[in-house]
């Protein structure tokens, strides 16, 4: 029982306090707006607006220096980008060959080669062969035909598995005592590493 005469007691200041409040803006008449009495100078607010958008200008005109770090990194990209750039330039200039106009007349050009350089170039040939080609004995291999045109060596024959008899051709590109290009039924072999 005493608990229930304490609660009994307890005033709830909030309730008392939003009740008052209340009854004052009830009480109250709104105050009327005063006209006329406030006076704008348009002339000085047009100066105040004008030296905020100077000095957010200013502001924006005045570029913090970047730090050190941010400017080497700069410098190493535009110079790589520069090197690459240069190197490209300059590997396209020096390949670039210039051709004279076609002649008049071809001329005969001696397309043989000799024993030495046919026995070299069909042992490279056989070579790249025996180590691309999978097989579980020794391949045969067969250049049927080997001549030269310019600067390259072209080659053309074919290989047999060990108790075949069929006869798989290929053809070959070879410059500067390099294999260029190793095709084997459409198959490139060059690709193969």
């Amino acid at each position: 029982m005493a608990k229930d005469k304490k609660n009994n007691k307890t005033i709830n200041f909030a309730e008392k306090k939003k009740a008052y409040a209340s009854k004052q803006a009830q009480n109250k008449p709104p105050r009327p707006m005063p006209e006329g009495n406030t006076v704008y100078d348009i002339n000085r607010m047009r100066e105040q607006i004008n030296q905020q958008t100077r000095n957010l200008k200013n502001k924006k005109l005045i570029k913090k220096p970047r730090p050190a770090w941010v400017i080497f990194i700069y410098l190493v990209i535009v110079t790589i980008f520069v090197v690459l750039a240069g190197s490209k330039i300059y590997k396209t200039l020096v390949n670039y060959k210039t051709y004279d106009t076609m002649p008049s007349k071809f001329t005969s050009i001696d397309n043989k080669l000799d024993v030495k350089e046919t026995i070299k170039y069909e042992n490279l040939i056989k070579k790249k062969i025996v180590s691309s080609v999978r097989t579980d004995g020794k391949l045969e291999v067969i250049t049927s035909s080997i001549h030269k045109n310019g600067p390259s060596i072209y080659a053309s024959g074919y290989f047999t598995y060990p108790n075949e008899r069929n006869k798989i051709y290929f053809d070959s590109v070879i410059k500067s005592e390099k294999i260029e290009s190793l095709q084997v039924n459409g198959f490139e072999l060059m690709k193969i590493k």
